[in-house]
């Protein structure tokens, strides 16, 4: 079992109890964060995939971190040639089998790992593209697991590989991340503010009526979220609560 350095004062976190924090999420549901819900999330899915095509527009292997519900990993289909999906729950793992069984003739050859990101589970300078999106912010200000996890991409990256990460964060903390990923032996190629912050502000005014059909349409509408950025972006970087990082191993 490993354990954490936590920077808050509170007892470290481990990554067992990450697992079962995970297990039981997927296990009462199976869309924990409501990701089919969110215009905003598939708007996130698409910048990344189209970011990622700019420098891969046909990676052999991509390896996806955490693929929770499956929804993005079915977006995946008709990239990459292979695609190691991974989630540290087995539930997780289940869960995004049976949503790709639809995109499972469109030229990607998925293959589904139960482990944990810190895990060496693939050779060295395997992968092309990895993406590590919302990890990092389910282990907190665990600096241990986070190290090891980006530590143990890099060794599995090629060369010339790029990583691309997201994370749920203030705005206030977006140079913090890019410069503990610099310091952790990534170099940064391109960041793209998704400005949904107004998104998530509607979504959390919205919570006691999220459930009924208009309210519940205008969430998932990607024309609303994307109206809701434009008005965003006018905040630039304080516009998001999401910055997709490209970023490749330093040299």
């Amino acid at each position: 079992m490993m354990q954490s350095t936590s920077t808050n004062g509170q007892q470290p976190i481990t990554l067992d109890e990450i697992q079962a924090k995970f297990e039981t999420e997927h296990n009462v549901t199976s869309d924990p964060w409501d990701y089919a819900g969110s215009g905003a999330e598939r708007l996130r899915y698409k910048k990344v995939i189209s970011l990622g095509k700019v420098y891969k527009p046909k990676p052999d292997n991509l390896l996806e971190i955490g693929c929770s519900s499956g929804l993005f990993t079915a977006k995946l289909a008709g990239w990459p040639k292979v695609a190691t999906i991974t989630d540290i729950s087995s539930t997780a793992i289940a869960i995004t089998e049976k949503v790709i069984k639809s995109v499972l003739n469109k030229g990607t050859d998925y293959k589904l790992m139960k482990v944990s990101a810190t895990e060496p589970f693939s050779p060295d300078d395997f992968y092309d593209v990895v993406t590590l999106m919302d990890v990092m912010e389910s282990v907190g200000d665990s600096m241990h697991i986070q190290v090891d996890i980006i530590n143990n991409l890099k060794r599995m990256m090629k060369p010339d590989a790029i990583i691309i990460i997201t994370d749920y964060q203030s705005p206030k903390k977006f140079d913090q991340s890019i410069a503990k990923y610099e310091g952790w032996g990534l170099e940064l190629l391109e960041k793209h503010y998704m400005h949904d912050r107004l998104w998530f502000s509607l979504r959390t005014n919205l919570k006691g009526l999220a459930k009924i059909n208009p309210f519940k349409r205008l969430l998932a509408s990607e024309t609303a979220a994307e109206k809701l950025a434009q008005l965003s972006k006018k905040r630039g970087a304080n516009g998001s609560k999401h910055m997709v990082l490209v970023m490749r191993k330093a040299r």
